[in-house]
């Protein structure tokens, strides 16, 4: 990340879902964990610094969606978080 706001931004999305991916439910330091666009850039680019479009995914997750714009039932089967 370019800058301190990024590393912020970084750590409070990480803290907010307890350094949880969301899809798989492994925690760190198990596993690699990315930030992630729930809605992918790709078709949302208004969506890319929304705070309320990010969330964790470990790598292995994170990468096999990819591109897909998943359902956010889905996205919170471990969690009983919501998107605020």
């Amino acid at each position: 990340y370019k800058n301190q706001g990024m590393l912020a931004t970084r750590f409070e999305i990480l803290e907010k879902f307890k350094f949880t991916c969301q899809y798989c439910g492994r925690k760190a330091p198990e596993v690699e964990l990315q930030i992630e666009h729930i809605k992918p850039r790709c078709k949302y680019p208004h969506l890319k610094l929304d705070i309320k479009n990010l969330s964790v995914a470990c790598k292995e997750c994170n990468l096999g969606k990819s591109g897909r714009d998943v359902c956010l039932d889905f996205h919170f089967k471990n969690n009983e978080q919501k998107i605020k």
